[in-house]
């Protein structure tokens, strides 16, 4: 019975050490893992587009169909972030000229939204553009849009008939209704 004893406490030991020895090989791949990995990696979990945003940053009004003279905004929703991290965006005509690069500095680590702007005083001209939205550590959206001629408004068709008569004068009350009202005279007393 004393060896039985023995044997048990030698099969505890055993299978105590062997979970210590995974333990600790997981530790050092977690931190291996933690030194190579980029600590201002992000996710970009959503790029909305629209021609107005409130005052998170979010799109109200959800397009990507523009009017030259529209302010085209690009609302990214990010995770992950950390202090330091940058967003950038890249706005490219059809010809995949870069029209304006903006750049927004992470200050607050998390979540975020951010959003992004194009316009252009003169107004944008028509054609197919793209914003191409980067985070530091590579997480990459691009997004397409287009700004299309606003079309002349068209004028009513002219009508011919005349303008409904309007009254020039109030017609004045009959007697009856003036009984028991105050007269002029009575009223400055």
């Amino acid at each position: 019975m004393h060896s039985r004893t023995i044997v048990t406490g030698l099969v505890v030991l055993g299978a105590l050490a062997g979970c210590r020895n995974y333990q600790e090989s997981r530790s050092k791949e977690t931190a291996r893992a933690a030194e190579t990995a980029d600590p201002r990696k992000a996710d970009i979990r959503d790029v909305d587009m629209g021609r107005s945003v409130d005052v998170y940053g979010a799109i109200l009004d959800k397009t990507k169909s523009f009017r030259p003279m529209d302010t085209v905004y690009a609302s990214v929703d990010l995770k992950g972030l950390v202090p330091g991290a940058t967003v950038v965006a890249t706005w490219k005509d059809s010809a995949g000229v870069v029209v304006q690069k903006d750049v927004f500095a992470v200050e607050h680590g998390g979540t975020n939204r951010t959003h992004f702007a194009l316009s252009k005083s003169e107004g944008l001209k028509p054609g197919a553009y793209t914003v191409e939205i980067t985070v530091t550590g590579g997480d990459t959206s691009l997004q397409r849009f287009s700004v299309k001629e606003q079309p002349a408004r068209k004028m009513p068709p002219s009508s011919t008939s005349p303008a409904p008569a309007t009254p020039s004068a109030v017609p004045p009350m009959p007697d009856e209704a003036m009984r028991g009202m105050p007269k002029a005279d009575d009223l400055d007393r």
